[in-house]
Order: C-alpha cells, then structure tokens, then sequence
C-alpha cells in the first residue's frame, strides 16, 4: 500500500519518464474541478486536497520505499511530483481565478513545471539534500512555485491569449486529414517516390486546401521538420560518434589538408557542406520557377522520371567506394542532384541515394550520406520558407498532428528503405512511381 500511494497508484513504475506520467494525475484533476465544481475556490480546495494526500504520502511512506529499493530518490516515487504540480496549478488558479484558457492553461502548467522539476535551478537542487521524504518533495514543490510564477508572468503579458487565439484558430486544415498528410509525408520522405508529389496530390482532394496558401506551405515545413526528428533518431549515435570524432580532429594534426585526408569525420562534414552549398546555390539560381512547379502536371513527368532513375540504378554493380572515398567533385553532383530533387514529384532521396551508388560509393553509405546531406536541407528549407504570419490560420492540433504522425511513420520508412536498397530492390519504387503517375494522369489531366 504504501508503494502504491508513493507511486501514484503505479504510474511510477513506468518503463519511461515516470515523472511525468506521475505529474498527469493533478493536472486532470485540475481541468475536471474547473469543468464542474461550482466554483473556482471549490476547485481549489479539490486539488489542494488531493496534492496534500499525495505529498503526506511521499513524507511518510517514502524511507519505507528507499528502504526496499536501497536507492536514495528510487524512480518509482512519483507522489513528490503530485504535490509540485498542485503548487503550480494552485498558483495559476490564484492568478487566472475565471479560468480563461482552460486548455492552454493545463499545457503550459504541466510543461512549466516538468520543466523546472528536470531543470532544477537554485535553490530546487539544494533542496534535494533533506533528509528522507522531505528532500524527495520539498524540490518539486519549489519547482512548482518557479512553474506558478512563469505562468503568471504568461498570463500577465496576455502571452496565453495569443496561444489561444492560435490554438483556436479557424483552419482549413482539420487534424484528421493533417494526420493523413503527415503519413503521407513520413512515408514519401524517405522512400524514393516524393513527398512534395505526392503532398501536392493529396492536397488536391481537397478543394478548400490552397498547397501554395501560407497554411499549407507552413504545414509543409512542420512535417518536414517531423521527419527530421525520424533522421536523428535512427542515426542518433552514427551523429553523436560524428561529432565527438570531428570535436577531437587535431589529433590528426595541424595541417587542414592532411586532417581532410585523415579524419573521416572532418572528410564527411567537408562534403556535407559543400553538397549543401551547392544545393543551395542552385536553389536560389530557379527559386521562382521551382516555386511555381507545385502542380500535378508537373509533378506526373517528374514520377516517371523519378522511376526510370530507380530501375536504372539497381543495375549497378561496382559500388565498393567507402565514405573516405566521397571526393569533392562527387559531393558537389550529389548537390546538384539534390537540388534537382526540389522539383515536385522527384524523389530527394531516390535521387541523392542513385547518383551516389552511380559513382560507385557502397550501397550503405549512398542511403546514411543521403540521409546526413537531409539534415541542413530540410533545415536550410523551413528558415527560407519560414513565414511567422502563417501562424494566424493553422490550428496548433492539426499541425501536432501532422508532426507526430510524419515524426513515427518516417521511423518505419527509413527502416525499410535501407533494408530494399541493401538487397537492390529500389525497383519495386520505380513501379509504383509509374503505376502512380499513369492514374493520376487518367484521372485528372487527360
């Protein structure tokens, strides 16, 4: 029992973050109260009580749980989080008594306080070293004060209503069909048939839906940024060795041309900035014309096209070169391959991935290349195209939507991509590319 009330009726034992599913409690205690109490200082009163409970809890019972699990703050106590969160929550009720911005006000306390719980500036830190349960809660109580104080500084600058007004937002653009759209693009981000196709096809159902209104090209960017958060999660420790190996390149000396030969991280990170500057370059050279390229007519050659570049490269067969071996010259056509993959409807990915396997570089180094080369694309792309006024009609859940379900499934499609491309199977795409393109030209543009 007593295991049981400090961890929240089990929320701490949660295989992850069991913090802040233990912070979740008090915060729909608090949107209930608020929903259906009779008034605001009943309300209170309910989340004070039940933050009370929980913290007498972690008082009380706490030594017993470090007791059975010989650890000073076991991870399975979540009570302390409880009453932090109350303290918060109790603070912006203080301050907001009508409860204006109920939705937003439950977000933005919850995210303050598990913020300043992790955080934990001074004196929060100091805190912990109390003895037993007091230095388990007292931390997350003053980390609750810091989150009660952020909040009323938001509220007071009129900082929620404008996150409001945004949340709330009349949009085209409902979360149901933002979650289609970002399927669509965690799948055609990485495998080798377009996104901006096939986005500009899907958008096309739509009639309401403008893909060159500043809603979409700003939905765009925001799945696009999903998928990038795809990249570095299957490629977190391939990065994280890249850095920690290009932070350390003076042990190959001091001579910048000897390093370029020696470091294989400096080597890659030289390449990588000159395909992006060359990507780049080009970009701005026929930035009007690609811009007005957002078109199915368009996008119909730029499949077949796209198709006929996959079937071709599974063909190849000399492809033994390694990531040392990726020279100047071929960093710069990869750029411009890139940057020809900007037009609708031909693949980034394909592209980038076929002209590195044309130049004879290994099979899993074209895919991880292609990959590394998108990080400061999509990133170079959201800045260029990143218009703050699009803010005002796009609703915040479709584009939550839209990131999450880009962010997941691009997991699933890097995945299968490296896998086909191992066993030269990028055919397969060159067939649905086709297939693709004959129907939507049956369809819509005979």
């Amino acid at each position: 029992m007593k295991r049981m009330f400090t961890s929240c009726f089990g929320l701490g034992f949660m295989p992850f973050a069991p913090g802040t599913w233990g912070s979740i409690p008090l915060v729909a205690v608090f949107v209930l109260a608020a929903l259906f109490a009779p008034n605001v200082w009943i309300a209170a009163s309910i989340v004070a009580a039940v933050g009370i409970f929980f913290s007498f809890a972690c008082v009380k019972f706490a030594p017993t749980v470090m007791e059975i699990t010989g650890k000073k703050d076991p991870s399975e106590i979540v009570a302390d989080e409880c009453g932090g969160q109350a303290v918060a929550i109790l603070i912006a009720m203080l301050v907001n008594p009508d409860m204006k911005f109920l939705f937003i006000t439950a977000c933005a306390i919850f995210f303050l306080f598990r913020v300043f719980d992790v955080v934990k500036p001074w004196p929060v830190n100091k805190l912990e070293e109390l003895p037993a349960g007091w230095g388990i809660l007292a931390d997350d109580l003053f980390a609750g004060v810091y989150a009660g104080l952020i909040y009323w500084l938001f509220f007071s600058q009129g900082w929620l209503e404008h996150i409001n007004n945004w949340y709330f937002v009349e949009s085209k653009l409902n979360p149901i069909y933002a979650g289609v759209l970002g399927i669509v693009q965690g799948l055609t981000e990485f495998l080798p048939v377009s996104s901006s196709g096939h986005l500009i096809f899907f958008e096309h159902f739509d009639p309401k839906l403008n893909s060159e209104s500043q809603e979409m090209l700003l939905f765009d960017i925001a799945i696009h940024v999903g998928t990038l958060g795809a990249i570095f999660l299957v490629f977190g420790k391939n990065i994280l060795e890249l850095i920690k190996d290009f932070l350390t390149f003076g042990k190959y000396g001091k001579n910048p041309i000897e390093i370029y030969k020696k470091s294989p991280s400096v080597h890659f990170v030289v390449c990588i900035l000159l395909t992006t500057l060359t990507t780049a370059i080009l970009y701005k050279l026929f930035e009007d014309r690609l811009k007005s390229a957002r078109q199915l007519s368009i996008v119909v050659p730029m499949w077949v096209i796209t198709g006929v570049i996959l079937f071709v490269t599974d063909m190849k067969k000399n492809t033994k070169k390694e990531l040392l071996d990726i020279g100047l010259l071929s960093a710069i056509i990869i750029g411009a391959a890139q940057a020809g993959a900007i037009m609708p409807g031909i693949s980034r990915s394909g592209t980038t991935i076929c002209v590195a396997i044309f130049l004879g570089i290994r099979r899993k180094w074209a895919v991880e290349y292609s990959f590394m080369i998108s990080i400061p694309a999509i990133l170079g792309a959201a800045i260029l195209e990143f218009d703050p006024a699009a803010f005002g009609v796009i609703s915040i859940p479709a584009m939550i939507t839209g990131v999450l379900c880009s962010f997941i499934v691009g997991i699933v499609s890097i995945n299968i991509l490296i896998k086909l491309n191992e066993k030269k199977k990028l055919k397969y795409f060159s067939y649905y590319c086709w297939a693709l393109a004959a129907v939507v030209f049956v369809l819509y543009l005979r």
